[in-house]
């Protein structure tokens, strides 16, 4: 009986273990997963970017949330989440644009069936990682070699610029998947491929990534009939089947560049005939247009005659950098402007915005504040005064917990009638107009609320909602471990975001991606004349605009109102003198023109409360508490929006006829709500030639390397790419001033170098007496009088240099100034 026993118990022991073993063995093979991230392994930090997973399912049919997980911090990560569903024997692969708000190389993959367990797993981890302080040029081309020859580093740097310009080879699987994932490049170079075999949904991204900024470089491959058709259709420009040989094309297009090539002379390039119809005809050559430019929308395409990948030009693209050329010489203004959004670390003036929005909460914080008032006279004084009276003293310490868990009831059924507890959303809408009206929208979002339940966010139009970045930069090569979960975002056809409570209070910075924005445009111009600065504002959008103002680098005024098809002018009474508080802070009165430049963060910082003016620590306004208060929430901060190269001027102004997205939780609109609607314009400086007077502003005039002849004397050399230099020998700079007459001319202002000490003193050229005259001042300093008229010569030369010299120090820049009263 006993053996019976031990032989049945052996016998439900090895079942026992081999169907764990098969259930095991099952699970494991469930579904097998593999994962690509990037384009062949590179990724773009700070920019979308595809994670594409294959899911396999081995033995039964797969369905479940296929998971990644993000970092958002170095100690917190978001996980994404998209529904699959995989036939048994059949292999799938899912597409994801992921953007990690901190730089990550590894990622973790999982998938989960409908009850939560995990069927399959994997990692990938990134080979390259491609820095925001980059532009990102996708090269669709049936010629390998071209993305390469495309690419500008250290390596090839011939401008000097310390820029990068980092090249992606894309193919038809890779190229506009997501329009999310197709706006992280800047630039499209297409040279033998067809943009007909897209999918008609790819063809719709590309045509509205184009017309909303992007620049394509469309060249005549062997593949590019149908894409050169496709592209007429939006710039009108047609070319010849047949090609014919063109000797010295390069240095055509070089010299439209304004640079020399240094390439060997006679090479030939096939160029096919373009009937450039509306376009703007850039480079040319014997009679035939090389290269055309047209507008679509905000972006711009610039056909070539020619095929990128012709060994001439694929050879100046890789040495002597030719499209980098090419686009900094059609606008320099975009060019720049793309560096500088990403060197700046990922932030956008979206996210100060945000952060001066305050929600209001009268609708049940002042009751509850008087009643905690309350609370503590009544149990604090008011009960021992009491139990003394009745000498009882000795009971206070069971009376008073009493009173306070009655209290406690109270503040409890009190919040959830008032709806302290629900969530709390501050939204903020901008439209963010350039000097050349391309418009630029976004919804950025802050929800709070009190808690540790899970909210799930929508927006009741079904617009997408996405995290906010961060400027973290911590980099994660292993997988993510003891970290918290912080928010699940729902991927798919149901898109949503759950903050996943783990305190009592939270912040949730979001972005509602919607296309809201005033129809129409704001033309604006700004000038100079004798009295002081000038601007013309025309408001041609459908939209109100109100509360405006105007902020620029020598000063600030309030507009207010200006309605859909009105005009306003504005005026900045110019300054000869300016005042300084006791801590020798500067006082900037509002509608008045300072002599010289300020950054525009001190000129939004001096708007505070005028009772508290007399102050030494508070700046001067001429406007009411009420109006200063909403000034303050507008300016404060908006330096940011202003960091362009030459005279920072810029419109700010409420449309609250532009309504923010309503946004829901778990499934109920968030009606505690602060909303705001504005727009910014960017206003160019014009130089002002009717009344004459004149304005160069920073960045206008271009610096030249100035070179020494023979007999010590300066002379006008190649013209600086960058206004940053690094050798010992470029502490001498030439200076252009051809657009102004040069007997109309008051006065030159330098801007020196940011990193300027007292070892280094600017100097300028006198050519009449032949030689160097130092400057006074640090930062600032002023060439007038009688200096003036012999430090420019009568071709308009202007030479300055620094005595000593320091590494990485900047190129002076300058502001010229004059009147018919000169």
């Amino acid at each position: 009986m006993k053996q019976r026993l031990e032989r049945i118990a052996m016998i439900v022991f090895l079942t026992v273990i081999l169907a764990a073993a098969a259930v095991g063995a099952s699970a494991e093979n469930h579904a097998l997963l593999r994962a690509e991230v990037g384009y062949d392994g590179t990724i773009l930090n700070g920019r979308w970017y595809p994670l594409e997973v294959t899911v396999r399912a081995t033995n039964d049919d797969v369905s479940g949330v296929l998971a990644v997980d993000i970092g958002a911090d170095i100690s917190i990560y978001d996980r994404l989440e998209l529904p699959v569903s995989v036939k048994a024997g059949d292999t799938q692969t899912f597409h994801l644009t992921i953007l990690p708000l901190n730089m990550q190389r590894t990622f973790d993959v999982t998938l989960t069936d409908d009850q939560g367990d995990e069927i399959g797993a994997c990692s990938v981890t990134a080979k390259n990682v491609v820095q925001q302080a980059s532009m990102i040029t996708g090269v669709l081309s049936d010629d390998d070699s071209l993305a390469e020859a495309m690419a500008v580093s250290q390596a090839n740097d011939e401008l000097g610029r310390r820029e990068i310009i980092y090249p992606v080879r894309l193919d038809e699987e890779l190229v506009a998947q997501d329009e999310r994932e197709l706006s992280a490049f800047d630039v499209l170079a297409i040279d033998g491929f067809d943009v007909g075999s897209l999918s008609e949904a790819q063809q719709q991204r590309l045509l509205k990534w184009v017309k909303s900024g992007g620049v394509v470089i469309l060249g005549t491959g062997k593949a590019t009939a149908n894409s050169l058709a496709w592209f007429a259709e939006l710039t009108g420009v047609q070319a010849a089947r047949t090609a014919q040989e063109l000797t010295d094309v390069v240095p055509a297009l070089m010299a439209y560049a304004k640079a020399t090539s240094e390439a060997e002379g006679g090479d030939t390039t096939p160029v096919r005939a373009l009937d450039a119809g509306d376009a703007t005809v850039l480079a040319a050559l014997e009679g035939k247009n090389l290269l055309t430019a047209s507008k679509c929308g905000s972006g711009v395409v610039l056909t070539c005659a020619f095929s990128l990948s012709e060994e001439p030009i694929r050879r100046a693209a890789d040495e002597e950098t030719l499209w980098q050329r090419v686009l900094l010489a059609y606008d320099k203004e975009w060019y720049n402007d793309v560096f500088k959004s990403y060197n700046q670390e990922n932030f956008s003036i979206y996210e100060s915005l945000t952060e001066i929005q305050r929600v209001d909460v009268d609708n049940g914080i002042l009751p509850v504040a008087v009643f905690l008032a309350a609370y503590v006279i009544v149990a604090g004084i008011g009960l021992y005064v009491f139990m003394k009276r009745l000498d009882r003293s000795k009971e206070l310490w069971f009376v008073i917990p009493a009173v306070s868990i009655v209290c406690v009831g109270i503040v409890v059924l009190l919040g959830g009638q008032l709806g302290l507890q629900t969530p709390a959303a501050s939204s903020v809408h901008v439209t963010l107009y350039d000097q050349e009206n391309r418009a630029v929208t976004e919804e950025s979002v802050s929800i709070s609320y009190a808690g540790q339940d899970r909210m799930v966010i929508t927006a009741e139009d079904g617009s997408v909602i996405e995290r906010r970045t961060n400027g973290y930069f911590n980099s994660f090569n292993e997988p993510l471990v003891n970290m918290e979960l912080r928010d699940r975002i729902g991927l798919g056809d149901e898109p949503f975001i759950e903050l996943c409570g783990q305190a009592t209070w939270f912040t949730r910075n979001l972005i509602v991606r919607s296309d809201r924005a005033p129809q129409g445009a704001i033309e604006a111009r700004a000038w100079m004349e004798e009295d002081g600065l000038h601007v013309s504002i025309e408001n041609s959008t459908d939209t109100d605009l109100e509360d405006a103002v105007l902020l620029t680098d020598v000063g600030y005024a309030a507009i207010g109102s200006i309605r859909a098809g009105e005009m306003a002018q504005v005026q900045l009474a110019r300054m000869d003198q300016v005042e300084f508080n006791d801590k020798n802070g500067l006082l900037i009165p509002e509608g008045k023109m300072l002599p010289f430049e300020v950054n525009t963060y001190a000129m939004s910082d001096a708007c505070v409360n005028p009772e508290l003016s007399t102050q030494a620590d508070f700046k001067t306004s001429s406007l009411s508490e009420d109006e200063q208060y909403r000034r303050d929430l507008k300016e404060r901060r908006l330096n940011m929006t202003t960091g362009v190269d030459g005279f920072s001027c810029v419109l700010i102004a409420l449309t609250p006829q532009i309504p923010c997205t309503q946004l829901m939780a778990n499934g109920r609109p968030i009606t505690r709500t602060a909303q705001s609607s504005m727009v910014i314009k960017q206003i160019a400086m014009e130089i002002n030639e009717e009344n004459g007077y004149y304005y160069i502003p920073q960045g206008e005039i271009q610096a030249y390397q100035a070179t020494v002849d023979e007999n010590e004397r300066p002379r006008m050399g190649d013209e600086l790419a960058s206004k940053y230099m690094t050798d010992d020998e470029g502490t001498c700079f030439g200076y252009m001033i051809e657009n102004v007459p040069l007997d109309k001319i008051t006065q030159i202002r330098a801007v020196t170098a940011r990193y300027y000490n007292e070892s280094v003193y600017l100097e300028v050229y006198d050519h009449e007496l032949n030689e160097w005259v130092p400057l006074s001042g640090r930062t600032h300093v002023t060439i007038d009088g009688e200096l003036l008229r012999h430090a420019v010569d009568g071709q308009g030369e202007l030479f300055l240099r620094y005595s000593a010299w320091m590494q990485n120090d900047g190129v002076p820049e300058i502001i010229v100034e004059g009147s018919d009263g000169a």
